[in-house]
């Protein structure tokens, strides 16, 4: 909520290495990582946290918008926003397919 991204993400480093399976803090760190410009870092943590709990929507849902935001890649980021929808977060899923981008 302060903007300090590189002091959110030594706290949820901080807090991976008290809980290595706190998908949360991989989603919240990559989400973080992100906002600076480091997509590879968070597609990472993306990565992590749905390997943890395969069932996390907003973790398919944060790799989706940096599929599609920064690498352009719309058959990957449609793929995730679409799993997220089937698992209840549908917000970018239903906007890209309203706009075209995803059938």
């Amino acid at each position: 909520a302060l903007k300090e991204m590189e002091q959110a993400i030594s706290d949820y480093s901080g807090a991976i290495a008290l809980n290595p399976k706190f998908v949360r803090a991989f989603v919240n760190r990559g989400r973080a990582r992100s906002n600076i410009g480091l997509y590879e870092s968070a597609l990472e943590d993306f990565s992590v946290a749905i390997r943890l709990d395969p069932s996390d929507a907003h973790a398919y849902a944060s790799c989706g918008t940096v599929y599609m935001n920064h690498f352009r890649d719309v058959e990957k980021a449609c793929a995730d926003w679409k799993r997220a929808c089937e698992l209840g977060q549908c917000g970018d899923y239903e906007n890209a397919k309203a706009k075209g981008i995803c059938k």
